[in-house]
């Protein structure tokens, strides 16, 4: 890849690598925007509703073919990603929040009992406990929110990057940036609205994860996804979800299949 490339990766592993909130979506969408400005001035936000704010490049209402993928990025991967299961499982968040709450009470009552009546308010061990619990605020607000996933490369950075490449060499494709994905195919649904009848929708998702590529139809959409097949379940394990370092073959075999599409 070129240094164009690599740039991408840096900026949006890094800078723009959470996109879980509406305040981090919209710092997103402000430099991704700019961005492919930078390389075509047929890009376009749109209120998809419910769906969110979309960013479509290209023709996508005459457009024969559209390829799309999601940008906003999951609650940290405590769990395995399954493929089209898409409620989300807030258990593991609330697991913790629950764990983590208890932990706070308990700290409470044992330093309440430590400190009996000889509290001072401005001593260096107040001080410390203040701290100490305006981090534990944070962490527990953060943990009950799933807003603490930094890991964002594989889901689903990958492929918004390549999303962005194929865009700068101004195919005959249009192409759509959705919301909510990690939630649900509203985003992409409200895409097919727009579109053709007869027009071909590919949808990607976390096409560089080191698992093999999955192509399969449903409804009218074309899926490419990086998993594994267990039984009917399509799945990414939790430790591919937190890997920082992008599959360049996956998203080279990923382009070759567009190609040839």
């Amino acid at each position: 890849m070129d240094n164009q490339w690599k740039d991408w990766v840096v900026r949006y592993t890094t800078l723009y690598r959470k996109r879980f909130t509406k305040k981090q979506k919209e710092k997103f969408l402000r430099a991704f925007v700019t961005e492919i400005s930078i390389l075509r001035s047929d890009v376009k936000v749109f209120d998809l509703d419910d769906a969110g704010k979309a960013v479509f490049v290209g023709d996508v209402e005459h457009a024969k073919r559209v390829i799309c993928t999601y940008y906003d990025t999951p609650p940290a991967p405590i769990r395995d990603y399954i493929y089209f299961q898409w409620e989300p499982k807030l258990w593991p968040h609330i697991l913790a929040s629950v764990l983590l709450l208890a932990a706070g009470i308990l700290g409470t009552m044992y330093y309440a009992k430590t400190v009996g009546t000889s509290f001072t308010l401005f001593s260096v061990q107040t001080l410390l406990i203040i701290a100490i619990y305006i981090v534990y605020f944070w962490l527990l607000r953060n943990v009950a929110s799933g807003n603490l996933n930094g890991k964002t490369a594989i889901r689903n950075t990958s492929s918004v990057l390549l999303l962005l490449d194929l865009l700068s060499k101004d195919s005959a494709d249009a192409y759509a940036f959705v919301d909510y994905g990690c939630f649900g195919l509203a985003g992409v649904k409200a895409v097919r609205k727009h579109m053709k009848k007869n027009a071909k929708l590919l949808y990607l998702d976390c096409v560089g994860a080191k698992q093999p590529i999955q192509t399969i139809q449903k409804e009218k959409v074309t899926y490419l996804f990086s998993a594994q097949k267990a039984g009917d379940h399509y799945i990414l394990k939790s430790d591919d979800l937190r890997e920082q370092n992008l599959d360049l073959k996956q998203i080279q075999k990923v382009k070759k299949i567009l190609e040839e599409a």
